[in-house]
């Protein structure tokens, strides 16, 4: 027995220096990453401008445009200058979709028209409706309307591009008012393109228009 543990169990002296070798050098390939360890802190939050904002992804975006500022006061959109409109904090682009669209002979018939206007948003559209102020509806007597020629008048053709308001009131339909409205808004246009547009004119019913239009021609020569 005692030869066996002899045999097995006991070194060398050139062996128990290996040994020894080799422990020191597995304690110190043990111990080496304490030495080496870096700092695994959280780096300090890089500061980002204020104006600018950040996206999901980390990347910077570009600052977004401020809102263009807003002063309310009461309005009539059909009357309401380009620097009004921007007071009231519409931007460019949409100032100039609404004078195009009034230029054209459109018309804001009631408040609620405004929620329309393309490139105004539903919310901005909400600020300003309390601020829409329209004129009432011409009245019966501001109406004027004439069914029939009057007496001693003979219908005939007008140019409308030419026709002076006493001879638009020689046609069906047509009193002082309604005469005065055509021919200002032939001048706001510069001229009649077709027959049609005459229909658009501010408080000429449809109605009326159909009664008309027969005696009106285009003379497109001039």
């Amino acid at each position: 027995m005692k030869k066996l543990r002899s045999d097995y169990f006991s070194f060398s002296k050139k062996e128990r220096i290996a040994v020894v070798v080799l422990l020191t050098l597995t304690g110190i390939f043990l111990a080496l990453p304490y030495f080496f360890r870096k700092d695994v802190s959280p780096p300090a939050s890089i500061p980002v401008p204020a104006k600018d904002s950040v996206l999901a992804n980390g990347i910077v975006d570009k600052p977004v445009p401020a809102p263009v500022p807003r002063k309310l006061f009461y309005f009539n959109p059909n009357t309401i200058t380009a620097e009004e409109w921007k007071a009231l904090g519409l931007r460019d682009r949409t100032v100039k979709t609404i004078l195009n669209y009034r230029e054209k002979g459109g018309r804001f018939r009631q408040a609620s028209d405004i929620r329309k206007i393309w490139g105004l948003a539903p919310a901005e559209a909400e600020i300003l409706l309390p601020y829409v102020r329209l004129p009432a509806l011409p009245s019966k007597q501001e109406k004027e309307i004439v069914v029939a020629p009057k007496p001693g008048k003979l219908l005939h053709n007008i140019d409308v591009n030419k026709a002076a308001v006493e001879e638009w009131k020689t046609l069906p339909g047509i009193g002082e008012v309604l005469a005065n409205r055509i021919v200002r808004f032939r001048e706001k246009l510069g001229k009649f393109n077709t027959v049609e547009q005459v229909g658009k004119t501010y408080g000429l019913s449809d109605s009326v228009f159909r009664q008309l239009k027969p005696y009106l021609q285009l003379d497109t020569l001039h």
